[in-house]
């Protein structure tokens, strides 16, 4: 009776353990299933900003190179010259009432005058 009840008790610890396994199987599955959706966003998030940088820093080049043309436009020269109180004495106008003042009346060309 005893040699019976072996191949029984055998085979249901054997039931056992195959369920374990299939269950370990699909956790595994689902984690190397979430491993695998992460790595491919993370893949294209990082494509994407490869693509994008491009843009962007031709962007940036193209603000510079805008901002140095408008620097560079007499206008704003000389509007940055006009009220000025502060700063080299060649880039201080501190009043204008033509245009000749921002060649003839800078604080440079006043103050010598004013000091003899």
């Amino acid at each position: 009776m005893i040699g019976s009840l072996a191949p029984a008790r055998i085979r249901v610890g054997q039931a056992r353990l195959v369920g374990l396994q299939s269950e370990h199987l699909h956790e595994q599955r689902n984690l190397i299933l979430f491993h695998l959706r992460r790595r491919r966003f993370s893949d294209r998030l990082k494509a994407l900003l490869q693509v994008m940088t491009a843009p962007v820093g031709l962007a940036i080049a193209g603000g510079i190179r805008w901002a140095e043309e408008i620097f560079a436009r007499p206008a704003l020269k000389r509007g940055r010259m006009v009220n000025r109180a502060m700063g080299p004495l060649e880039n201080q106008l501190r009043e204008r009432h033509d245009a000749s003042d921002v060649e003839l009346r800078t604080q440079d060309k006043l103050e010598p005058a004013e000091a003899s």
